[in-house]
C-alpha cells in the first residue's frame, strides 16, 4: 500500500521528515506522478516475477529539494512463501548527479567558445582540448590525443613555453 514499515534514520534525512512523520507517509508523497507511475510499474513488475529491480527517480523532499535516488528493490515473503511487501535500499545520488551536470555544462561551454582550451599533464600529454583547439591547430582529435604540446610549438619556442609551465607549476599562478 506504500506504507513505511521499517527504516533507518538516513530515510528520514533523504525525505526531511522524522521518524514519525516517514511512519505516517505514504512513499507516493515523495513523487511527481510521473515519477509515480514509474515506481509503481517498477514494483509492479517486481511482484509479479518476483526479481529484484535497480530503478533511478527524482523524490521530492518535504522541504522541496530534488534529489536523486538509486533504490534495489525486492520482494519480501512470508513464511509459506507469499508475498506481503518490498524491502529496499537507497543511495542519494543528487551531488554526483549534480557534478556530472555540471562537467557536461562546463564541456559544453567550452566546446562552443572560439578560444582555444587545452590541458595537458606532466609530460606534455594534451588530457583536454576544445573543438576550437582542434580547428585553430589543424589537427583532429586523434592526432592530438597522440601527441604533446612540444611537437605543436616552434622549437625555437619551447624553452619560453617550458619556463611558463614550469612557474606556473612551482607558483599555481595563472599566466598569459
Amino acid at each position: 500500500k506504500g506504507r513505511y514499515q521499517n527504516f533507518n534514520d538516513a530515510l528520514c534525512r533523504l525525505t526531511d521528515r522524522s521518524r514519525k512523520e516517514m511512519f505516517q507517509a505514504d512513499s507516493r508523497e515523495f513523487l511527481t506522478p510521473e515519477m509515480s507511475q514509474k515506481i509503481y510499474k517498477m514494483y509492479n513488475q517486481v511482484y509479479r516475477t518476483g526479481e529484484p529491480a535497480l530503478l533511478e527517480y527524482d523524490l521530492v523532499t518535504k522541504k522541496g529539494h530534488i534529489r536523486h535516488v538509486q533504490a534495489s528493490v525486492s520482494l519480501i515473503r512470508d513464511e509459506e512463501g507469499k508475498p506481503f511487501g518490498f524491502r529496499g535500499i537507497s543511495r542519494d545520488l543528487t551531488e554526483k548527479r549534480n557534478r556530472e551536470l555540471e562537467l557536461e555544462r562546463y564541456k559544453n561551454f567550452l566546446d562552443n567558445v572560439d578560444d582555444a582550451c587545452v590541458e595537458n599533464d606532466l609530460t606534455g600529454h594534451f588530457t583536454f582540448f576544445n573543438n576550437a583547439f582542434c580547428r585553430i591547430s589543424g589537427y583532429d582529435r586523434q592526432e592530438i590525443e597522440k601527441i604533446d604540446w612540444r611537437s605543436m610549438v616552434k622549437p625555437e619556442a619551447i624553452k619560453k613555453v617550458f619556463e611558463s609551465y614550469n612557474k606556473v607549476y612551482k607558483t599555481n599562478d595563472n599566466i598569459h
